[in-house]
């Protein structure tokens, strides 16, 4: 495979040194620790590895980014009851997703004079889940405390911004360090006509007359009560994850620096 790098207007035989409008391409890679907006649950992390068009010396800088990470959330519910359908017990959960993403970024470096960057990056990620599970833990009646839904496989929107420093390790590569934080829009729901140890994800069973939405519950039968809509078990779903906090170190490489020859 052969890549072309050219140097709009660069002249060959000429001594200037004034920065074209385009005149590099990055390649960068980082590692990230990562975090819900709550800082309340199992860190995750992720491996990112972007390719970066500055212009106008870092004053512009546009990125295609792609990379694979595992986010995990966890949350509580205290007693009590969901509507008019039934109750809904104390109970834990854990949510963990492996999600690839793709993210498209606008930024720039406010120290181009420097031999130092800092850079802000805002833009768009989209992430599609390739694996994720709720998990249930909780003691209600004679139910198993055990359940696990996988989750629908669908893409969720986010938006993202971040601020990276780059400390110089020759003429070519630096190393980063940045902080950036995302928004995850949808929530993620089990697969339809999902079921697990006696609970089961099928909202289409409810009768249209019930003006309520099913889609953010897992629903269960009460013990000897027969299926009976007034008196179900209800375990509620967080409608959306929302904000993701993510710690980074990384390695950028330039090309297009140094001597040009034909």
């Amino acid at each position: 495979v052969t890549f072309s790098f050219v140097s709009n207007g660069q002249e060959l035989d000429s001594l200037k040194t004034s920065k074209k409008v385009f005149d590099r391409l990055e390649i960068q890679t980082s590692l990230s620790l990562l975090e819900n907006q709550d800082f309340n649950s199992i860190p995750g992390g992720g491996l990112q590895v972007a390719v970066i068009a500055p212009f106008y010396n870092g004053g512009l800088r546009l990125g295609l980014g792609v990379g694979f990470s595992r986010l995990s959330f966890s949350y509580n519910f205290d007693w009590g009851h969901h509507r008019i359908l039934g109750p809904t017990p104390p109970y834990s959960s854990q949510l963990d997703i492996y999600p690839f993403n793709l993210d498209l970024t606008l930024g720039t470096d406010f120290l181009r004079s420097s031999p130092m960057d800092l850079i802000l990056d805002v833009g768009a990620r989209m992430n599609l889940p390739m694996y994720g599970n709720y998990h249930f833990d909780y003691s209600f009646y004679n139910y198993p405390t055990d359940h696990s839904f996988e989750i629908q496989t669908t893409i969720h929107p986010a938006v993202l911004a971040s601020l990276t420093f780059s400390f110089p390790l020759n003429e070519k590569s630096s190393l980063t360090f940045g902080y950036g934080f995302s928004y995850t829009f949808l929530p993620f729901r089990p697969k339809t006509n999902s079921e697990s140890n006696g609970l089961h994800y099928r909202p289409e069973e409810i009768p249209d007359n019930y003006d309520n939405n099913f889609e953010d519950n897992i629903l269960g039968t009460l013990p000897d009560a027969g299926f009976d809509y007034f008196e179900m078990l209800v375990l509620e779903l967080p409608a959306e994850m929302g904000g993701q906090h993510s710690f980074s170190i990384g390695y950028r490489y330039t090309f297009g620096l140094g001597k040009k020859k034909e």
